[in-house]
């Protein structure tokens, strides 16, 4: 069934997450992905204009690169996981 109010369904996740801590690891690793993720995303026009000296052809191949590294990134991390869902490869996967 789906909840259609975020509120109480986020206090419903957040709930569950406390008791669990493996899920709470889980998301917090997945939150700080997703951080760095959107800081790095948000320097690249700034990286290639003032390091670079480069235009926006460049952000364009910067921005290729990264979802490229990501995508294959992720594939490896289920290639090495063996398809099953592998806690212990939460922190290659933050390094990267």
């Amino acid at each position: 069934m789906i909840n259609w109010n975020p509120f109480s369904e986020t206090w419903r996740i957040l709930t569950f997450m406390r008791r669990n801590r493996v899920v709470f690891l889980s998301v917090l690793g997945i939150s700080w992905f997703w951080f760095l993720g959107a800081v790095y995303l948000s320097q690249f026009p700034v990286y290639t204009k003032e390091v670079l000296s480069g235009r926006e052809e460049v952000v364009s191949m910067l921005l290729a690169i990264f979802s490229l590294g990501i995508g294959v990134g992720s594939l490896l991390c289920e290639r090495l996981s063996g398809r099953r869902i592998e806690i212990g490869l939460v922190p290659f996967g933050r390094s990267a």
